[in-house]
């Protein structure tokens, strides 16, 4: 039979390690920390360890994927049937904010640390940058009207995911309850009088037949 209780003990133990990690990644930086610092401030000693973690490496990329992961679940499940187009935009932002409060350290380094993993951890990593980004992209789209395929869309997603991003350092300045009306009031300025349909590509041939 299973001892669940020394599961349980075993989870919260990998839990404490991936939080005061994220805590000293975010403090001093990655390269600046030790897995005997992380080990001390966790209560194990340096040996026990490696019982929870392959590396440090290994701990950081454990601790973005799961952010992350929970991030691009939470935008990609929410409930949109009762939202009009224009709101699905509103919906993202309340949910980026809620995350932040949750896993603040863990998704600055999602936007900060990826360079320090290998190949294949990166490669993951950014496949989930990339489907919250496309995510965002929709909303973006939808909220406005643009072509998915309009050139300044992905100008404009950039843009309010700097914003967003912007919260995970230092001091957050976006108050949780403004950030939709926000957010939503930038991509209206950005888009304003622009043609939202995807412009069309004349070539000089064509050109020279109109004129």
């Amino acid at each position: 039979m299973i001892d669940t209780s020394v599961m349980h003990h075993q989870g919260d133990r990998a839990r404490r390690i991936m939080t005061v990690a994220a805590q000293l990644f975010h403090a001093q930086g990655y390269e600046a920390v030790t897995l005997r610092q992380i080990a001390q401030l966790s209560g194990i000693s340096s040996g026990s360890l490696y019982y929870h973690i392959e590396s440090k490496q290994s701990l950081l990329a454990d601790i973005i994927d799961e952010a992350l992961s929970r991030l691009v679940h939470a935008s990609s499940t929410a409930d949109m049937t009762q939202r009009t187009p224009d709101q699905r935009l509103a919906v993202l932002v309340r949910i980026f904010m809620s995350h932040v409060q949750q896993d603040r350290l863990a998704l600055g380094l999602a936007f900060r640390e990826v360079g320090r993993m290998t190949d294949l951890q990166r490669a993951e990593i950014e496949q989930l940058h990339q489907r919250y980004r496309v995510l965002l992209g929709l909303a973006i789209s939808a909220r406005c009207g643009m072509e998915v395929n309009h050139p300044r869309l992905n100008q404009i997603t950039s843009s309010i995911l700097a914003v967003l991003k912007s919260q995970l350092y230092d001091e957050a300045w976006l108050v949780e309850e403004e950030a939709e009306a926000l957010l939503c009031g930038v991509v209206d300025a950005l888009v304003q009088g622009l043609d939202c349909r995807t412009p069309c590509m004349v070539s000089k041939q064509q050109m020279a037949r109109v004129d």
